[in-house]
């Protein structure tokens, strides 16, 4: 049986950057065997869309959801991003969640350490 991952996308509207990332996950969570399935909302108050999307999450019946993203509108995700999170989620079992950020205001990164980041 093959896992599911659900995408959850809280936002009202969507630039073409967003889209084709949305687009490079879904191609490879299926590429790489994986079902996909995903929860949208949208409210001026975010809190109010979380909150929507989770609730939908929690409910969902069919198909049984292994994995769930939340992807906001202002931070494209990639396939290759995903799929470390859900490597280090398979070699660490014990854990239930692992989180990701993309930081927007690289300037804020001068003179600090930077740490590259690894492959999975």
């Amino acid at each position: 049986m093959k896992k599911v991952i659900a995408l959850c996308i809280p936002g009202e509207q969507f630039h073409v950057h967003m889209v084709r990332a949305l687009f490079e996950i879904w191609g490879g969570a299926l590429s790489h065997g994986y079902g996909v399935t995903n929860f949208t909302g949208y409210c001026s108050d975010v809190r109010v869309a979380r909150t929507s999307i989770h609730q939908q999450v929690i409910s969902a019946k069919d198909p049984q959801i292994d994995y769930v993203i939340w992807i906001d509108d202002d931070n494209p995700v990639l396939w290759a991003h995903l799929e470390m999170l859900i490597g280090d989620l398979e070699v660490l079992p014990r854990f239930s969640a692992v989180a990701g950020w993309t930081l927007i205001q690289p300037d804020l990164l001068e003179g600090l350490q930077q740490i590259p980041p690894r492959s999975s």
